[in-house]
């Protein structure tokens, strides 16, 4: 379909699923993949190689498929294969929330990112529009405008607004939004691949192993890729892959909370260069608007536990209202941020409270942030006067900066604390993550916005 640069629309069906089989059983009759339905006149066929010589037939302007088609893409495709070794749906978790409109995915077959992203897809049942992007393909100039590059994959989720070209960030989203667990979220989001169970030839998973390693060798070095199969499966000789194994599950009851915190607040008021400073530790002085949403994960240690922040950066934009009102729900405490030289970002504060009344939970934790702090040559919203609005509708209230790193571990922090407390009355609904904690450094002291 890459070579005859046609899009379809998708309908996973992986081994041991059930979304869309009675599906394909009304259209075909009977239980058989792939299954190719031209809407175009009704024809529908099963087998591989007459799906191939059908497209050909009636799109390939006379043309045959290319010496070594079927070659390049077995090629290509053996790695999530290999590591899905025909089990179904055990590497990623099973399928949860179905969307209400398809995802598109501009794709090119055989690149291998693109092709792990698609097997994601797969393993959730996620239905989405494939784009086939390849050399001189006419959808080239669309995902060029849309992304600002030529390079694939590239994910995009109508429902949430969530678009990105990172593969690594696109198995992330779509393990947080479709799956029933959350249990893979931070190893999925770093890249770690799982296989669990034992693996049929365990040569071939050596051999998947090492390159995958290669391929992702900064991550690899970050300590991201797991194959967790049983230690006896392994010769001695195989110390690599018995390391990956005993650090994969050391590292399965490591994080005692995971908290889930949103950023709302009008556009430009430095609700991602905040996130960016705590999250990384980071400022730049030009940052992209965001588009949809965001997030970014800290792992700190306090109280003598582990604890997860899972911070959602919204769009401020009007016609992302809409997208971003689904990160409310399930939020345990939310910043509203607005920009001390900028009145009108503070005056829709009330709006905002209004979207937090509407969409999120009545035991959600609020903090009111007035950001840039640093301009005070350019300061029209007075401390005192929203201090004065915070204390009049009983929220936290803090003024920050992102680029001077001021208040911004506190806000964090204050967020966290009211949200834990909230979350230790309802002990059934705390969620456990596993990952690998980082440290809370301690920070320099520094001057402080904050009049009280």
């Amino acid at each position: 379909m890459t070579e005859l640069d046609l899009s379809a629309e998708v309908y996973p069906c992986p081994k041991g699923s059930l979304r869309h089989r009675d599906v394909v059983k009304k259209i075909g009759g009977k239980e058989q993949f792939p299954l190719l339905v031209d809407a175009s006149n009704g024809v529908t066929m099963y087998e591989s190689g007459d799906i191939v010589k059908y497209l050909f037939r009636q799109y390939g302007e006379g043309n045959s498929p290319s010496f070594g088609l079927l070659e390049s893409t077995i090629l290509t495709g053996w790695v999530p294969t290999l590591l899905r070794a025909g089990r179904g749906m055990t590497l990623w978790n099973k399928a949860g929330v179905v969307p209400e409109d398809k995802l598109e995915l501009f794709s090119f077959e055989n690149n291998t990112y693109a092709r792990i992203v698609r097997e994601a897809l797969c393993e959730l049942e996620v239905p989405y529009i494939l784009q086939n992007v390849g050399e001189g393909s006419s959808k080239m100039d669309l995902l060029q405008k849309i992304s600002g590059s030529k390079q694939v994959p590239y994910l995009i989720d109508p429902n949430t607004g969530f678009q990105s070209g990172d593969h690594k960030k696109i198995l992330s989203y779509l393990f947080q939004q479709y799956s029933t667990s959350g249990i893979v979220l931070e190893e999925v989001r770093d890249s770690i691949v799982f296989i669990l169970g034992k693996a049929p030839v365990v040569s071939h998973i050596l051999t998947t192993f090492l390159f995958l390693e290669s391929l992702l060798s900064s991550s690899v070095q970050a300590s991201i890729l797991f194959l967790l199969l049983p230690a006896d499966t392994f010769d001695p000789e195989q110390k690599k892959l018995q390391k990956w194994v005993k650090a994969g599950r050391a590292m399965n009851n490591e994080f005692d909370y995971l908290f889930k915190l949103l950023l709302i607040g009008d556009s430009s008021v430095g609700k991602s260069c905040f996130l960016l400073r705590f999250a990384d530790d980071s400022y730049v002085d030009s940052y992209i608007s965001t588009i949809g949403v965001d997030f970014k994960i800290r792992t700190i240690e306090m109280d003598g536990k582990t604890i997860k922040l899972q911070i959602w950066d919204t769009a401020g934009q009007e016609r992302f209202r809409t997208i971003t009102s689904s990160y409310y729900r399930g939020a345990h405490g939310i910043i509203i941020v607005y920009d001390i030289t900028d009145m009108e970002s503070f005056n829709n504060v009330k709006e905002w409270m209004s979207e937090i009344d509407k969409y999120a939970n009545d035991s959600v934790c609020k903090l009111l942030v007035g950001n840039k702090c640093d301009l005070a040559e350019s300061r029209v919203v007075e401390t005192a006067v929203a201090q004065a609005y915070a204390d009049e509708i009983g929220i936290p209230f803090l003024e920050t900066s992102a680029k001077d790193s001021i208040n911004v571990e506190e806000a964090f922090l204050a967020i966290k604390s009211g949200s834990q407390a909230a979350l230790e009355r309802k002990a059934s609904n705390l969620v456990q993550m596993k990952g690998q904690p980082i440290q809370q450094q301690q920070q320099p002291q520094k001057s402080s916005c904050c009049s009280s």
